[in-house]
């Protein structure tokens, strides 16, 4: 696992803290990227603001694990959840 967001701006004003997507179409311009905030969403096109959504999502791809890994991790958090109730 890698981790780290340095470099990146602070959650609040940063379009790479939340949820969202690149839309991409070949051979046409611009890639656009729409992040979702608490009151609504935002469409970027800067390409500086493209790549930090880049840059955060390769982040956390990176720090995600494996599916079954995660199942695993879900199933037994639940277990003890259940058994400390």
């Amino acid at each position: 696992m890698s981790g780290g967001a340095s470099g990146l701006r602070h959650p609040d004003t940063s379009p790479i803290s939340r949820p969202g997507c690149v839309s991409r179409w070949p051979g046409l311009e611009p890639t656009v990227v729409f992040a979702e905030n608490y009151t609504g969403g935002m469409y970027f096109e800067e390409r500086g603001d493209i790549d930090r959504c880049r840059a955060a999502h390769r982040t956390l791809t990176d720090a995600a694990l494996e599916a079954d890994i995660s199942r695993s991790l879900l199933r037994e958090m639940a277990r003890r959840f259940e058994s400390e109730r």
